[in-house]
Parts: C-alpha cells; sequence; structure tokens
C-alpha cells in the first residue's frame, strides 16, 4: 500500500493508518524511515533570484497572510545550488506581504524592521564558557574562559574585568553630568585610581 485516503478524508502517503488531525500525512518507511517532502520546481539551472517553490499560509485560495519562499541566490550551474530561504508576514490593516526574515547563500540571516527577541545567553557551537548574553533585566553581560568580563548596566554603568567583587576591576560610571573612571579596588583606603570630573571620593583626596 503505497497511498491511502481514509474515511476521515485524511490523504496518507506511505499507506496505513493516522489518528492526527492533519489532512496530509507523509509517512517514513519506503524509501527511507523517516518522512520527506520534495518541492522541485520546473528550471533547469535557475537564474539569481528565481523562485523554486513556496508555502502559502492563508483563510481561503484568495487570503494570503504568509508563505515561505526558497530562491536562487545566484546563477546554478552543475553541482552549484545557491539558494535564499526568505519568511514573508502581512502587518495589520495590509494584504501585502513583507519579508521579515532572510537566509542567505552564505548563511548571513537579515532581519527586517521590527524587535529581535533572542535566548539568554549566545555562544559559539561547542563553546558555551564564552558568550554574551542578558542574564538580568535591563543588564548586559560578556563572559570569555568561564568568566565575567564585561557588564553594561540599567544605570548606563560599564563594568570591565571585575573578577569575583563588584568593586574590583575598571568602572566607567556616569553620575548626573560629570563622569567617574576607576581602576582597582574601588574604596577610600587606598588601591585605586580615581579619574572624575568635579568628583571627590567620600573620605579620600583628590590630585
Amino acid at each position: 500500500e503505497r497511498l491511502r485516503i481514509d474515511s476521515d478524508g485524511r490523504c496518507i502517503v506511505g499507506g496505513g493508518s493516522h489518528a492526527g488531525g492533519s489532512a496530509l500525512v507523509v509517512k517514513g518507511g519506503n524509501q527511507n524511515t523517516y518522512s520527506t517532502i520534495g518541492m522541485f520546481s520546473n528550471h533547469t539551472n535557475p537564474a539569481n533570484n528565481t523562485l523554486l517553490s513556496q508555502i502559502r499560509f492563508g483563510s481561503n485560495t484568495t487570503a494570503v497572510g504568509a508563505d515561505i519562499r526558497v530562491y536562487a541566490d545566484a546563477a546554478w550551474g552543475t553541482n552549484d545550488y545557491p539558494s535564499r530561504m526568505e519568511f514573508h508576514t502581512t502587518p495589520d490593516g495590509s494584504n501585502s506581504k513583507q519579508v521579515r526574515l532572510k537566509i542567505d547563500k552564505d548563511g548571513d540571516v537579515t532581519v527586517s524592521t521590527g524587535t529581535l527577541y533572542i535566548p539568554q545567553w549566545i555562544s559559539h557551537v561547542g563553546d558555551t564558557d564564552s558568550k554574551f548574553g542578558f542574564l538580568q533585566p535591563d543588564i548586559i553581560q560578556f563572559d570569555t574562559a568561564g568568566t565575567t568580563r564585561l557588564k553594561i548596566m540599567n544605570t548606563g554603568q560599564i563594568r570591565i574585568d571585575q573578577g569575583t567583587s563588584a568593586n574590583n576591576g575598571i568602572r566607567m560610571r556616569p553620575s548626573g553630568w560629570n563622569y567617574d573612571f576607576r581602576i582597582g579596588a574601588v574604596s577610600s583606603s587606598g588601591g585605586s585610581i580615581w579619574l572624575g570630573q568635579n568628583y571627590e571620593p567620600t573620605g579620600g583626596t583628590r590630585d
């Protein structure tokens, strides 16, 4: 058995039965243990920007709200298939779809206007010790070799290489109209370099 249309109207490619809510089911087991859907255009060596395949999403045959498209991202040739994938959605109050996300032949990802929401951490594949992310609300943090190296605080303060203490390392902090730049242990007891405009450290002196 290769194809079945059951009593509920489901089209099951690969035969057998299926209890899910899908109208079209593609099952593995004939050519492969996994299922595959192939979409092939009627082109031989398509030119750059030729639409190869697309999937449309809508409420009826004319109202299409979104689609996924695949284009030739340069001219195709023998064993040379540069491609680009685009995701289109329609804004409120419009019937014109717009490109929202694009992945080109070089692997570059382009996001159109709008907000890009990213995971808490971003790191290189296989290297979880070096990363940057948004560990706390309104704070951006950069880590290398498992150690925090730089933080941009929600106050606008920049902290560089603090190690285990929030008072160590290099700190640049806005203070009203003035800014101060500190190196070392931030205290009035010594071991610090204080550079500032109209700033006097509590209990300390200024050169």
